[in-house]
């Protein structure tokens, strides 16, 4: 894969018959240069505008990208801009075989415009999280009633969910904008498909396949005040924390010209989840004369680590992905 697209910022000048003079009161705005800084797919990138007026001075029109008066701007195939902020989509289909480009008009003359394309980068720390959900928080336990009722439990935390089954295709590529090398990758998990590009140099690459973690308990109930009554209540118990959840598993498919840098630049994590912490105690109330009987609920026990999935299993083959070609 050899094709390059140009990072040049790039700058359409207006062209019009009228002498410089006319063209210096009718359009004060002459030209429009636009850049951006390099940044990797899912990242924010600034826009920079420089207007070069009619009498050659310049101006930095930056905080009108957003379509705020005098100019309209639009992100071509790269995501959306927030103020001076290009968000560009996290899924690099978008902008791996078609580059992505940024236009600025002048809006009182559209023909005046600048062109620049997005500069994107993959030597970045992604990340790929298809882990088992957490479980559900236990509700906190009521107060004690008046007159020295005793606080309600809390209730226990859910088990995390399972890890499911992931199913990776890596093979090797290269970047269209610089011709650097990188690896393209494929991964499928609750049937839905995430693709991440990653330069082999200074690039990596978590895929997370681990347990969800159990939730918390619930904190105890405080006791009841004593009200009429000389004793205040005793605190409730705090719920124990759910169990996580069991590692998923994890399947890969490399094509050999691909495995060294795979080896180096990817991880591969199906841990089983952490256990969700136990509710605290609810606090005893005070007797009448300031003194305790109650007594404080016990903390509520903190829930297992889940297993880990099976070791993840790493093929090498012929791998095609469709999305990667031009």
């Amino acid at each position: 894969m050899k094709r390059m697209f140009g990072l040049a910022t790039l700058t359409i000048l207006a062209t019009t018959l009228l002498p410089s003079s006319a063209r210096a009161a009718k359009n004060p705005v002459d030209s429009l240069s636009v850049s951006m800084t390099p940044a990797c797919p899912g990242q924010t990138t600034r826009v920079a505008v420089l207007a070069t007026m009619a009498n050659g001075k310049t101006r930095n029109s930056t905080k009108h990208v957003l379509g705020f008066s005098p100019y309209d701007a639009e992100a071509k195939g790269a995501g959306l801009i927030d103020y001076d902020r290009l968000s560009i989509d996290a899924d690099p289909v978008s902008t791996f075989v078609e580059p992505p480009f940024m236009v600025v008009k002048w809006r009182k003359d559209p023909s005046i415009l600048g062109i620049a394309p997005v500069p994107l980068r993959y030597d970045c720390k992604f990340a790929a999280h298809l882990s088992g959900s957490t479980g559900s928080h236990g509700r906190e336990g009521f107060m004690g009633a008046n007159h020295g009722g005793g606080g309600a439990h809390g209730a226990h935390g859910g088990d995390g969910r399972d890890g499911g089954a992931v199913s990776v295709s890596v093979s090797l590529g290269n970047s269209p904008y610089d011709d650097s090398e990188v690896l393209l990758v494929s991964i499928w998990a609750h049937g839905e498909e995430v693709r991440k590009v990653v330069a082999t140099d200074g690039g990596s690459l978590a895929i997370l396949a681990r347990g969800g973690a159990g939730g918390s308990g619930g904190r105890g109930g405080v006791g009841g005040p004593h009200g009429d009554r000389y004793e205040g209540g005793s605190g409730g118990d705090g719920g124990d924390g759910g169990d996580g959840g069991r590692g998923g598993t994890i399947r890969v498919r490399v094509s050999p010209d691909a495995y060294d840098a795979f080896q180096r630049v990817v991880t591969l994590d199906n841990r089983g989840g952490a256990g969700g912490y136990g509710g605290a105690g609810g606090s005893a109330a005070s007797n009448a004369d300031g003194s305790f009987t109650a007594v404080a609920g016990r903390d509520g026990k903190q829930g297992r680590i889940g297993p880990d999935g099976p070791p993840p299993e790493v093929v090498t083959g012929r791998v095609q992905l469709d999305w990667a070609s031009s």
